[in-house]
């Protein structure tokens, strides 16, 4: 079995566990930055290796080096079970849009070149992520958890956020996790797309020729 940019399946499986522990070892220094207001949304950079997978190898090594991460934060989360699989459903929508991304650059954006591509991944990628984890944190804070509602009204209150019912409390939280996660795409896509072509020069050849991204972007414009 082979990707598409030729990759073994030996190479393949090495890369990812690699780049998936990588991804686990930043979650463990705590690398992160609180998001305003709601103070468990940390902007992390624990994301960039699975978007480094994605860009380099494809879809395919971008979901499983996403998936090593889930699996190795299942055993030092400080939200056993839940916090891992939010994160988890939040790498694997963004991964998701990005490649409806692409395929809408195939067929409304051809010819514009690489930075359409990342434009309409950024966009894609955005709108799926936001999406799947609206819908996720409903099901958490309206049937699981509802104390999380609770605190979050107590933290939107002190900052001023006027609030006349819980599904008030429910709107601007989702309103400002919408934002966090927009803002997570950013993170996540600008410094590997900075950080891509260093790579691809300090990789071995056997390992990376050329980004499977900018071949895709290639092929479309050809």
């Amino acid at each position: 079995m082979t990707t598409n940019t030729g990759m073994r399946t030996s190479v393949l499986i090495s890369v990812t566990a690699v780049l998936g522990a990588i991804a686990a070892v930043i979650s463990f220094m705590k690398l992160e930055i609180p998001f305003p207001v709601l103070y468990w949304l940390k902007v992390d950079v624990a994301e960039i290796p699975t978007v480094v997978a994605f860009f380099l190898f494809g879809p395919l090594p971008g979901v499983l080096t996403a998936t090593v991460h889930w699996l190795v934060l299942n055993t030092n989360a400080t939200f056993p079970v839940i916090g891992p699989l939010m994160k988890f459903s939040a790498v694997l929508s963004m991964i998701l849009g990005f490649q409806i991304g692409t395929a809408i650059y195939r067929r409304l954006m051809a010819g514009r070149g690489l930075g359409a591509v990342i434009l309409s991944m950024f966009l894609f990628g955005s709108i799926v992520r936001v999406a799947v984890t609206t819908v996720a944190n409903i099901i958490l804070i309206s049937v699981l958890f509802p104390s999380f509602l609770d605190e979050a009204g107590v933290l939107l209150s002190r900052v001023g956020f006027p609030l006349a019912s819980s599904l008030e409390i429910l709107l601007w939280t989702l309103l400002i996790t919408g934002f966090y996660n927009i803002f997570h795409v950013v993170v996540s896509i600008i410094p590997t797309y900075l950080a891509v072509p260093a790579l691809v020069r300090l990789l071995p050849k056997r390992i990376v020729v050329s980004p499977w991204l900018y071949s895709l972007s290639k092929k479309m414009d050809s």
